[in-house]
C-alpha cells in the first residue's frame, strides 16, 4: 500500500505522461522516448498532433477519446524538424 501511493504521489508530482508518443511508437518505427509531440489539438471526431523523431516531422491522429489506439501517421514532406547546434567560437 505505501509503495502504490509514493508511486501516485511521484506521478503526480511529475506531471501526466503523454500518451501520444506511445500512440505513434509503430507507426514511426521509433521509440516512444525519442518522440518529441508539439501542436496536439482534442477535437470531436479526430486527436492530433505533431510528432518528430529522427529529424523528420510527421501529422499523427486517433479517433477522438481513444488514447490506447494505434495513431495513423504520415510524413511531412516539407518539414523537418530542426537541432540547434551551438557555433564552436
Amino acid at each position: 500500500m505505501r509503495f502504490l501511493l509514493l508511486s501516485l504521489l511521484a506521478l503526480s508530482a511529475s506531471g501526466c505522461v503523454s500518451w501520444q508518443p506511445i500512440a505513434s511508437s509503430a507507426a514511426l518505427a521509433c521509440d516512444a522516448a525519442d518522440i518529441h509531440i508539439s501542436q496536439a489539438e482534442s477535437g470531436q471526431l479526430l486527436d492530433r498532433w505533431q510528432a518528430s523523431c529522427r529529424g523528420m516531422v510527421y501529422l499523427c491522429s486517433v479517433p477522438a477519446g481513444l488514447d490506447n489506439y494505434p495513431a495513423l501517421c504520415e510524413l511531412q514532406p516539407t518539414q523537418r524538424a530542426t537541432r540547434v547546434v551551438p557555433l564552436s567560437e
